[in-house]
C-alpha cells in the first residue's frame, strides 16, 4: 500500500520475521544504529507469518 500511494511506512518491532517486507531494514543496538540492509526485492506482505 505505501508504495501504491507514495508514503512512507516506519515499523519498530522485535520481530525479525518481518524485516524481508522493508525497502530498507535498520538494526539498532542500545540507541546506536549498528547496521543498515537495502532490500531491492521486499517480499508481499501476504507471505509473511507472524
Amino acid at each position: 500500500m505505501s508504495r501504491k500511494h507514495g508514503s512512507t511506512v516506519i515499523i519498530v518491532t522485535h520481530n525479525a520475521a518481518l524485516a524481508p517486507i522493508g525497502d530498507q531494514v535498520l538494526h539498532i543496538h542500545d540507541g546506536q544504529l549498528v547496521n543498515q540492509e537495502r532490500n531491492e526485492h521486499p517480499a508481499d506482505i501476504k507471505t509473511i507469518e507472524c
